[in-house]
C-alpha cells in the first residue's frame, strides 16, 4: 500500500513520467529526461522495449510488471506517475495470481480490442491468428481484434478457454452486445495494405475512413504539438494515419503550412481546405447550441419567445434532427412548437408521456393559433383521425396506433421525454424509429429531454439512432468503442453540439427568466372508475 501511495506523489525535480497508454490502457509509457535516460534501468522491466522515434519506453500493463515497476519507482523518486497509471497499478496488483494477459477496449487507436500477453503461449497465438481481422501491433507488441460481430464471437470463445487472461467488465458487455447485434460492424476488415512510400503527404483509407498519411517522423517534427490533441491518430509502421475529420483540421493545416521538404499529393490541400470549412461550421454550431440570443425570429406565434428560445429554434431548423435538451423549465415545448411553425411543416406528430398530453394541447392552442389539434386517447376511443395539423399521442399508444399514425404522412416528429426511447428492444422505441425514418429531409425530428444522461453514453445510442445521427458520430460500433467507458465525454459533448444537441442551463439564462410562475397542469385519470366509486361510497356513507 505504501509503495502504491508513493507512486501518486508529485515530486520535484521530475526526471521523467510514467503514463498509461491512452488507446486502450494496455501499456505503461515511460519517458525519461536528461541523465535519467542512462541511469534508470527501464529495459530491465518485464516486456519493456524502446519505442522507435519517440525516445519513450513501453511496458505491458500486466501483473508481472507491478512489483518491478513499483520497485523502480521507489528507487527513483523523481519519476512522476499520472493518476491513470497509478490506478492501473493498483488494479493490476489485485488481479488473481497466474493472470498472464489482459483484454482491453481500444477506444482511440483503432476500434476493437487489444490483447496483451507476455510471454505469449503458442496455442494462444494460433487461436488469435484464427480471429477475423486479427492484426499484430508491432509498435506496442499487442494483438488487435476488430470489433465486428464474427470477431467478437470468436474472441468470446477464445476467452472461455483462457482463464489466465483478465477481461475488463466493459469488454465483456461490448462483446456480448456485438454478438447480439447481427449485421453491425465496428471496426476494419483487417485487410492490410502495402506500406506507402515515406515523406509525402497523401490521402488514403484507414480502418475507419479517410485519413491523411505522412511519415511519422516528418509529422512529429513539423506539427507534433498540434497532433497531440488529435484523437484517433493511428501508427502504421513508420507512417502516421491522421483522420480526415474537422477536429483534425488545425493540426493538418499546420502540417501543410510547414511542409517544406515534403511532397504533397494531389487533392490534399483541397481536402484540408474543406476540413477547415467544416471545422468553422462545427464551431459555429457549437456556439449556437449554447447561445443566449440570436437575431432569428418566428412570425405568427401566439406569444413572444425569449432570446435564448429563439436561438434554440434556429438551431433546430439548421440541424433538422436534433436534441432539444435545455434544463427543465426553460420551455422546450414552446421551442418545439415554434420550430414547427417556423418550418411550416404540417402535419406534425407529438409523442409524450400520458400525463403531458393535455399540457401539450394547451400550449399548442396558445402558440399555434388557427391550427387544428387532435389528442389521441386510449385504443377504445377509436383510430387516429387524419387531417389535423398537430396530433398528440402518448408513448403507450405509439406501437398499437403505428399503422394509423403512418397514414398521417407527418412532416415533423416530436419525442418529448425522449429517454422513454432508450431501450432499443422496446416496442415503442422500434415504432418511434420507424416513424422517424419516414420523416423526409425537409421535415423535423426533435428529441426533447431535460436529462440527457451524457455521463452514460450507451443510453444515447437508441436516441441518436432515432435522429439518424449515428453515422456522424462514427457509427454504432465506433461510438461504443470510443465513448462507452465514459472517458471521452468532452469530445462527445463537442461532437453532439456540432451536430444535434442544444442545451442551456437555468443559471446561464437567469436574466431572461420571469419571476416564479405557478401553472395548473390538468392530468387525465387512468382510474376514473375507482374515483367515481369512492365518491359514491362517501355520498352513501
Amino acid at each position: 500500500m505504501g509503495r502504491r501511495s508513493r507512486a501518486r506523489r508529485h515530486r520535484s525535480p521530475v526526471w521523467g513520467s510514467v503514463k498509461l497508454e491512452p488507446t486502450a490502457g494496455s501499456h505503461f509509457l515511460i519517458g525519461l529526461r536528461g541523465h535519467a535516460a542512462e541511469s534508470v534501468p527501464i529495459g530491465e522491466l518485464p516486456g519493456a522495449h524502446r519505442l522507435s522515434g519517440s525516445g519513450k519506453w513501453s511496458v505491458p500493463a500486466l501483473p508481472a510488471a507491478v512489483d518491478p515497476l513499483l520497485d523502480l519507482l521507489g528507487a527513483h523518486p523523481a519519476l512522476q506517475v499520472d493518476d491513470a497509471a497509478a490506478d492501473a497499478l493498483e488494479e493490476l496488483d489485485e488481479l488473481p495470481a497466474g493472470t498472464v494477459g489482459t483484454v482491453t477496449l481500444a477506444s482511440v487507436d483503432r476500434p476493437g480490442f487489444a490483447v496483451t500477453v507476455d510471454p505469449v503461449p503458442p496455442a494462444l497465438l494460433r487461436a488469435l491468428a484464427r480471429l477475423p481481422g486479427y492484426a499484430r501491433d508491432e509498435r506496442l507488441g499487442r494483438w488487435l481484434v476488430p470489433a465486428g460481430r464474427d470477431a467478437a464471437a470468436g474472441l468470446l470463445d477464445l476467452l472461455d478457454g483462457w482463464a489466465e487472461i483478465h477481461t475488463e467488465d466493459i469488454v465483456g458487455e461490448v462483446l456480448e452486445a456485438l454478438v447480439a447485434s447481427p449485421g453491425r460492424r465496428l471496426g476494419p476488415s483487417g485487410d492490410q495494405s502495402s506500406a506507402p512510400r515515406p515523406c509525402e503527404i497523401r490521402l488514403g483509407e484507414g480502418p475507419d475512413g479517410e485519413v491523411v498519411t505522412v511519415c511519422a517522423d516528418c509529422a512529429d517534427q513539423r506539427a507534433g504539438a498540434e497532433l497531440d490533441s488529435v484523437a484517433d491518430v493511428l501508427y502504421d509502421g513508420y507512417e502516421l494515419l491522421i483522420p480526415a475529420v474537422p477536429d483534425a483540421a488545425p493540426a493538418l493545416r499546420c502540417l501543410l503550412d510547414r511542409a517544406d521538404g515534403l511532397a504533397v499529393a494531389d487533392g490534399v490541400a483541397e481536402r484540408i481546405a474543406e476540413l477547415d470549412e467544416a471545422r468553422r461550421r462545427a464551431d459555429e454550431m457549437v456556439a449556437l447550441s449554447q447561445a443566449h440570443d440570436t437575431s432569428f425570429s418566428v412570425a405568427g406565434l401566439g406569444g413572444t419567445l425569449r432570446p435564448f428560445q429563439r436561438a434554440g429554434v434556429e438551431y433546430a431548423l439548421r440541424t433538422r434532427r436534433t436534441f432539444l435538451a435545455d434544463e427543465q423549465g426553460l420551455g422546450k415545448t414552446v421551442q418545439a412548437l415554434a420550430a414547427v411553425a417556423a418550418a411550416g411543416a404540417y402535419p406534425a406528430l407529438v409523442v409524450c408521456p400520458a400525463s403531458l398530453k393535455l399540457n401539450w394541447q394547451r400550449e399548442a392552442e396558445r402558440w399555434l393559433p388557427g391550427r387544428s389539434i387532435q389528442v389521441v386517447g386510449r385504443r377504445s376511443q377509436g383510430a387516429v383521425i387524419t387531417g389535423a395539423d398537430l396530433t398528440i399521442i402518448n408513448y403507450e399508444q405509439l406501437a398499437p396506433q403505428e399503422e394509423a399514425l403512418g397514414e398521417l404522412d407527418a412532416r415533423v416528429l416530436v419525442l418529448d421525454e425522449s429517454h422513454y426511447c432508450k431501450n432499443p428492444k422496446a416496442k415503442r422505441t422500434q415504432a418511434a424509429r420507424r416513424l422517424a425514418g419516414s420523416i423526409g429531409p425537409d421535415g423535423l425530428v426533435l428529441a426533447l429531454t431535460g436529462t440527457p444522461l451524457l455521463n452514460r453514453p450507451m443510453e444515447l445510442l437508441p436516441q441518436l439512432d432515432l435522429l439518424g445521427r449515428l453515422r456522424e458520430l462514427g457509427g454504432y460500433g465506433r461510438f461504443i468503442t470510443t465513448y462507452a467507458r465514459g472517458v471521452e465525454l468532452d469530445r462527445l459533448h463537442r461532437q453532439l453540439r456540432a451536430t444535434c444537441f442544444v442545451r442551456r442551463r437555468k443559471h446561464e439564462v437567469l436574466a431572461q427568466l420571469p419571476a416564479k410562475q405557478r401553472s395548473v397542469v390538468p392530468v387525465e385519470l387512468d382510474n376514473r372508475r375507482e374515483y367515481a366509486q369512492a365518491e359514491a361510497d362517501v355520498v352513501a356513507f
